[in-house]
């Protein structure tokens, strides 16, 4: 999920998540321009299971990232 979305925020939409009982468990990667460490840290306190910035990752290394956390091959 990105962070900077049109009507709402990233953060707000990962914490609405986050406090469904029904949708707390599905895994969230934020994949962001941003990368300042307060917002990296305040994905992770929010229940994200990864942040990646989009300009230092690779289309396949997302895939990989995205892969892992769901356990899939």
């Amino acid at each position: 999920m990105d962070l900077i979305l049109p009507s709402i925020d990233g953060f707000e939409i990962l914490t609405r998540l986050k406090a469904d009982q029904n949708w707390r468990s599905i895994p969230v990667l934020i994949l962001s321009n941003l990368g300042r460490q307060e917002d990296v840290d305040r994905a992770m306190s929010l229940g994200a299971e990864g942040f990646m910035i989009k300009a230092n990752f690779t289309l396949d290394e997302i895939v990989q990232r995205v892969k892992e956390i769901l356990d899939v091959e």
